[in-house]
């Protein structure tokens, strides 16, 4: 199916989202008249097949009903749903030796944009740069700095906030693999009570 949508503000946003869709950005399909409103957390879509009013709330609430419409094809329909939680996305799991690459990492970004999510958290144990630090992470595809921030710019343009969850005390079997480590360690696979200090301290500096 075809889709435009009247919005000059999110158009690129809108074409990015669809593009790993069955949709085509274009005239000649579906044509949705999109208008913010002061409806709090909250969207509404009438849809009568080849035109579709939507009132929107947020960037958020905008992707979620072109996700909407997506799904429902050129077939008339009423909705109207509100977001019960401030906060809803997923966790990915990045430290179990599958590390997605940006480029996957995207794909998500956009297909989560479509479900109306709003926050994306990645589970990184040791999966991280620490400068200070070469052996932390080191042949696990851990995430540069630099890779983060392109990451969290991406997220962030579909209104989505990206969440890094990190390991601060346990769960560090793979970081004390490497005999440079076992400074941090306490017991087992436990950071000891110095350790959040000393990394913190030789990367400030």
């Amino acid at each position: 199916m075809k889709i435009f949508v009247n919005t000059d503000k999110y158009i690129d946003v809108i074409k990015e989202a669809i593009s790993d869709t069955t949709a085509e950005w274009g005239e000649g399909g579906l044509y949705v008249e999109a208008i913010p409103c002061d409806c709090e957390k909250s969207l509404k879509i009438d849809s009568d097949g080849k035109k579709a009013v939507v009132h929107y709330s947020s960037l958020t609430a905008l992707l979620r009903s072109i996700g909407i419409l997506i799904s429902e094809g050129e077939v008339p329909f009423k909705k109207e749903e509100k977001l019960r939680f401030n906060q809803l996305g997923n966790m990915v799991d990045c430290s179990r030796n599958a590390v997605i690459t940006l480029d996957t990492f995207k794909k998500l970004i956009r297909m989560c944009s479509l479900m109306g999510h709003n926050c994306f958290m990645l589970y990184t144990e040791d999966t991280y740069e620490i400068p200070s630090e070469p052996y932390f992470g080191h042949m696990r595809g851990r995430y540069s700095q630099n890779e983060l921030r392109e990451m969290d710019a991406y997220a962030e343009k579909f209104g989505i906030e990206l969440i890094p969850c990190i390991q601060t005390l346990a769960h560090l079997e793979c970081m004390f693999s490497w005999p440079a480590l076992q400074k941090y360690r306490d017991i087992d696979n436990i950071l000891n009570d110095a350790s959040l200090m000393a990394i913190r301290s030789n990367n400030d500096g």
